[in-house]
């Protein structure tokens, strides 16, 4: 995950019109507290999106309601990903 980031800030330092660019999160799980938020700059914020699934807010695993409001608050973005992230593989046709 480390170098990840840190490829998207060398990118971001080069090439102003990245800015045009969001890097999703999907599901919104914790791991995104540990690994990335300590990583990012309060300036790149702008950047990233995590998409959350609204049925795993305050669950093991997953970032907090609390979480979520800091993060909005600072800048990052937060979309719906889903309400509970139904596997569709396992529906018929006819669902």
């Amino acid at each position: 995950m480390l170098k990840i980031i840190v490829k998207i800030q060398q990118i971001t330092q080069k090439d102003p019109v990245i800015s045009d660019v969001l890097f999703y999160f999907d599901d919104g799980y914790d791991s995104f507290d540990k690994y990335i938020f300590p990583l990012i700059t309060e300036n790149e914020y702008p950047l990233y999106c995590l998409a959350i699934i609204s049925d795993f807010i305050d669950t093991p695993g997953y970032l907090t309601s609390k979480k979520l409001r800091k993060y909005s608050n600072v800048g990052i973005n937060i979309a719906s990903h889903d309400v509970s992230h139904a596997a569709l593989a396992i529906f018929d046709k006819s669902d």
